[in-house]
């Protein structure tokens, strides 16, 4: 959780299922998913499943370190892999999910939200304000730099109404290009892989595919090395 989520052409071996799963199991066992949606620009995903009797939302957070979360028609929590209280919502079984309040919605951003955003930024540097504020991450932060041309590390302060409206219309480009994924390389090793082309990673060695789903794929089952876990003898030495 808050890292992928794919279809993918093989089945992993995995130990015995943790007590979410089984809860998981239970619960959605014989049912029929429905819908898949994005929550506007939030990193959230929401899966609607169906039984002749209920209904049950499995949401994806794939912000901070990630959750799932199994919930009713009425947004009732059931179950979560991680509980946890903030000022303003609360994950933990019987509370109703909110979800996190974000002021603009990146698919629809007005050029008066985006001069608003820019110039309340207190952030030092315009890649990092777009990139925490507009909810973006760097990568794609820096990427609508190159796109305006604009220096990323101009303070958000000094941009002029002209300049702000480049990075709307950088926005606008990178919100509706045509999917054409690619696996970035930087001296052999994946640097990034990305849903399209970004003119920020040009210089890079690229390898294309045709869906996002076969490029993720491609990496976990090819490129990608599972951290080594340490055993319960290495760790005990460690203390020792």
């Amino acid at each position: 959780s808050g890292k992928f989520f794919y279809l993918t052409e093989t089945k992993g071996i995995y130990e015995e299922p943790s007590q979410f799963c089984m809860f998981l199991r239970k619960h959605l066992n014989n049912s029929r998913l429905k819908d898949i949606q994005q929550k506007e620009s939030e990193r959230i995903i929401e899966l609607l499943f169906e039984t002749k009797e209920k209904k049950l939302k499995l949401i994806i957070e794939f912000f901070s370190t990630g959750n799932i979360l199994l919930c009713n028609k009425d947004n009732l929590i059931l179950s979560a892999i991680g509980y946890n209280k903030w000022k303003d919502r609360e994950i933990r079984p019987k509370v109703k999910y909110n979800y996190p309040k974000k002021d603009y919605n990146l698919f629809d951003i007005k050029e008066t939200d985006l001069t608003t955003l820019i110039n309340n930024s207190k952030k030092d540097k315009l890649v990092t304000a777009l990139a925490v504020e507009l909810g973006i991450g760097g990568l794609y932060a820096e990427e609508l730099c190159t796109l305006a041309k604009i220096n990323k590390a101009t303070k958000p302060s000094e941009l002029d109404q002209d300049q702000i409206k480049l990075i709307l219309k950088a926005v606008k480009e990178i919100t509706t290009k045509t999917i054409s994924p690619l696996i970035y390389y930087e001296k052999d090793e994946v640097k990034e892989i990305t849903p399209f082309k970004l003119d920020l990673l040009k210089p890079l060695k690229q390898k294309e595919f045709k869906t996002f789903n076969e490029s993720l794929d491609y990496y976990f089952l090819n490129e990608y090395k599972e951290p080594k876990k340490e055993t319960k003898f290495e760790v005990e030495i460690k203390k020792l």
